[in-house]
């Protein structure tokens, strides 16, 4: 049985699912599908984020013009998102740079600081914390697996967003491009950091 096609969604769709009020992030997928590119319209007002409309646009220009008429409060960003698969993660794609997960807000940019917010992932014993990074690292390891972005500060490192994957193990044909195209997300996320904060970066994925 052949998957069911997303729903396509037009500007009017995307302004009609908004909020009346509060922050809205509306985000993309970084590949495009063969029905479009993935969309969706994230309530990031609340302590979790709400996904308010999910679906592909053919157009991706009326992503812009639903962002324009929706107006400050709404900011334009990327996510993870990949096919019809959950997502993980989504950020701003300009500053002030801000990162979400299901669980919650994740990261925050504060002038050159960056500020751990608790939602989400966070270290045991340190659910909060504010540090101005050095470097920002797009990475993967040797056997694939861990996937991920992390920060680079005076005498440590803090993990930012990571994924793992095991499920490619069972392909016999993947190879560095599938890898390339899997790990795009930390690539982009890692390239985003950087220039928010004006810091060099390494890209260990590409």
């Amino acid at each position: 049985m052949d998957p069911v096609a997303p729903t396509t969604l037009s500007t009017e769709d995307l302004c009609a699912a908004a909020t009346p009020r509060g922050a809205l992030l509306l985000v993309r997928s970084i590949l495009g599908f063969p029905h479009g590119t993935r969309v969706a319209l994230l309530d990031v007002e609340r302590i979790k984020p709400r996904v308010l409309v999910d679906g592909c646009m053919e157009n991706i220009d009326g992503m812009d013009a639903a962002a324009e008429r929706l107006g400050d409060r709404c900011r334009l960003g990327v996510w993870d998102a990949l096919a019809q698969a959950e997502w993980t993660v989504a950020w701003t794609r300009d500053a002030p740079f801000e990162l979400h997960r299901p669980g919650g807000k994740g990261f925050a940019q504060v002038d050159k600081e960056l500020h751990r917010t608790g939602g989400g992932l966070s270290l045991v014993g340190d659910p909060t914390m504010q540090f101005t990074p050095l470097r920002f690292d797009a990475y993967v390891d040797e056997e694939w697996v861990h996937r991920g972005v992390r920060a680079f500060i005076e005498g440590r490192e803090v993990p930012i967003h990571s994924k793992t994957d095991i499920e490619w193990m069972a392909d016999p044909t993947y190879d560095a491009l599938d890898l390339a195209m899997d790990a795009a997300w930390a690539s982009l996320l890692a390239a985003t950091l950087g220039a928010c904060f004006d810091v060099p970066v390494e890209d260990r994925i590409r």
